[in-house]
């Protein structure tokens, strides 16, 4: 595992056990794996957490079933980090900003279409678009 350079990419990716029409008979992963929701659709699996540094490094990982909330397990890798975390719109919680803020970590993520936009900075606008993709090809590797 990496070191926190202060600038650090978080993001989940699912990783399916089986098809829908085999969870009955899966047997390895059961009471681990669960049904979960991404944008492309429905899965019954796991998802993958990942913290990478500026260099693509992962800082820290973790799994969990695929039914539980990325913001949940995000307060649970948050700690001895430091800096600014960027994160797509499934991390967006007012009460997950305020526990990071406390702990001395900055989240920057995307607004939703009907969020009001209170602070919107180019530099951010730059890591968010560019940056965000290497999260999902470190996965991808």
């Amino acid at each position: 595992m990496d070191q926190c350079d202060g600038l650090s990419f978080v993001d989940s990716s699912s990783i399916e056990v089986c098809k829908k029409y085999r969870i009955s008979m899966n047997k390895v992963f059961a009471g681990i794996a669960a049904r979960g929701k991404t944008t492309k659709g429905w899965f019954y699996g796991l998802k993958l957490h990942l913290i990478i540094n500026r260099a693509g490094g992962i800082v820290k990982a973790s799994f969990s079933p695929g039914n539980k909330d990325d913001r949940k397990q995000l307060e649970l890798m948050i700690k001895n980090l430091f800096g600014k975390i960027f994160g797509d719109r499934g991390y967006i919680s007012q009460k997950l900003f305020q526990q990071i803020l406390e702990q001395g970590v900055f989240m920057v993520t995307r607004v939703k279409k009907n969020m009001k936009i209170s602070l919107c900075l180019c530099w951010i606008k730059y890591y968010c678009l560019k940056e965000h993709g290497s999260v999902q090809q470190t996965v991808s590797n």
